[in-house]
C-alpha cells in the first residue's frame, strides 16, 4: 500500500538558524546602505588651505561638473550660508547665522574638493556639510528667535496695486511653455513718472517675498493672504532728474515700503516674530593640507 510522504517541519534549532542568518543578511544590506549613503555625502578628498586674501578681495564658490568643488578666498561663515542655504537657490543669510568666534567671519580659505563618483542634484551641499563637520568640527543647532521682521500685508482700504495682476494658472502654464513672449510684455505697464526696479510674471507672493528679502536682508513674513500666481512690478515713486548723472543711485531701498505700497497696494511695516537662525555649537580652525 502506497503512503502520501509527509511534510518533514524544521527542527527548532534549524529554524532558529534560518532566522538568524536572514536577520544578519538584513542588517549586512543596512550597513552597506548607510555606508554608501555616508560614502555618497563626503568629498573623497579636499584640500584646505588659509589665504591672506584682503576683505575686499572676489569670492569665488563653485560646483563644478565631474564633482569638483572649488572655494576661493571665502570666510566659514560664507561657506556655511552656501551649506545650509533656505532653498536650492537662496543661501542663508548672514544675520541668521549665530554665535562662534571673530574669526569664522574673518578668516579666508582656498578650498579645493572632489568627489569619487558623480554625483546629483542636492548632494554637493550634504558633502559641503560634512566637509565642515569634519574639517572644521562644526556643530550647529537651529533656534527660533524673536526677531524684527517685516510684515508684507494688504492695505486695509481699496485693491491692489497697478503693479500687482493676478493670473490664472492657465496663462501661466502657457508662458512656461514659451508662448507667452518677452518678460516685458507680460508685466504690467512701467509709468513713465517711476523708476522701474524689478518685475517677474506668474511668480507666488512666496516668490515675492524672497526678493523683498534678497533686498532688505531681513525676513519677510506674508500677512496678506493671497494665493495663486501673479505678475507683479516694482517702480521707485523717484524724481529721475535728481540722480541723472548715476540712475544707480536712485536705487535706495529706504524707499522700497513706499514703492510697495504704490505699486502692489501692500503695506511693508516693521514687527517682530519668531525667526529660525542657525546657532554655531563649537567649531575649530582646520589643520591646513
Amino acid at each position: 500500500m502506497l503512503h502520501e510522504p509527509r511534510a518533514v517541519r524544521p527542527s527548532r534549532r534549524t529554524a532558529s538558524s534560518l532566522v538568524g542568518a536572514l536577520l544578519t543578511c538584513l542588517a549586512a544590506s543596512a550597513t552597506a546602505a548607510v555606508a554608501a549613503q555616508s560614502a555618497a555625502s563626503a568629498f573623497a578628498v579636499a584640500s584646505i588651505k588659509p589665504t591672506a586674501a584682503a576683505d575686499d578681495a572676489p569670492v569665488l564658490i563653485e560646483f563644478r561638473p565631474g564633482g569638483v568643488f572649488r572655494a576661493s578666498g571665502v570666510t566659514l561663515e560664507r561657506l556655511i550660508r552656501n551649506a545650509y542655504r533656505r532653498s536650492p537657490t537662496s543661501d542663508l543669510r548672514a544675520d541668521l547665522i549665530v554665535g562662534g568666534p571673530a574669526w569664522v567671519r574673518r578668516d579666508r580659505y582656498d578650498i579645493e574638493a572632489r568627489t569619487g563618483a558623480s554625483t546629483l542634484p542636492g548632494d554637493t551641499t550634504r558633502m559641503l556639510r560634512t566637509l565642515l563637520e569634519e574639517r572644521f568640527q562644526l556643530a550647529t543647532r537651529t533656534e527660533m528667535r524673536d526677531r524684527q521682521v517685516y510684515l508684507l500685508k494688504r492695505r486695509s482700504s481699496g485693491g491692489l496695486g497697478p503693479g500687482l495682476r493676478q493670473r490664472s494658472e492657465a496663462d501661466c502654464e502657457k508662458f512656461r511653455a514659451g508662448d507667452g513672449g518677452r518678460l516685458a510684455s507680460i508685466l504690467p505697464p512701467r509709468s513713465s513718472d517711476e523708476l522701474s526696479w524689478y518685475g517677474r510674471p506668474c511668480a507666488s507672493i512666496a516668490d515675492l517675498t524672497s526678493e523683498l528679502e534678497q533686498r532688505l536682508s531681513t525676513d519677510v513674513i506674508d500677512e496678506t493672504a493671497l494665493t495663486g500666481r501673479f505678475d507683479y512690478r516694482i517702480a521707485y515713486p523717484i524724481d529721475l532728474s535728481a540722480a541723472a548723472d548715476n540712475p544707480l543711485q536712485a536705487y535706495d531701498n529706504a524707499l522700497l515700503p513706499a514703492a510697495v505700497d504704490r505699486s502692489l497696494g501692500l503695506t511693508l511695516t516693521t514687527g517682530r516674530r519668531p525667526v529660525s537662525v542657525l546657532v554655531i555649537v563649537s567649531v575649530s580652525r582646520p589643520t591646513p593640507n
